[in-house]
């Protein structure tokens, strides 16, 4: 069989590969993470919100946070208009996709 058949089957596999990923509701369009961190007991340690990509690294994850909520009876909210590099680590973390902070989208105007 000659190559040059194949070749415009291989483009639209490629396309409607990319399309694929693109369509995903877990990844397309959201630019914020959560990040939840529990004790071993589940108790709220940090909520995190960050913006952009969450780096793993050896012990914990690394990004751009905007917003953190701490545990504990007396919980604190901090904003970080600007954004802050940060590290964090903990026995339970998970990272899943959230909206954009309401107080961040009244700064923008929207």
């Amino acid at each position: 069989m000659n190559f040059r058949r194949l070749l415009p089957l291989f483009a639209l596999v490629l396309a409607l590969t990319g399309c694929a990923y693109t369509e995903n509701p877990f990844t397309r369009h959201r630019l914020y993470r959560k990040v939840h961190i529990t004790d071993m007991q589940g108790y709220l340690v940090a909520d995190w919100v960050a913006e952009g990509p969450v780096w793993s690294f050896a012990p914990g994850y690394r990004f751009r946070a905007v917003e953190r909520r701490s545990g504990g009876p007396i919980q604190v909210v901090s904003h970080y208009p600007n954004g802050r590099t940060v590290k964090v680590t903990g026995p339970n973390i998970s990272v899943m996709p959230c909206e954009k902070p309401l107080w961040l989208r009244k700064i923008d105007g929207f």
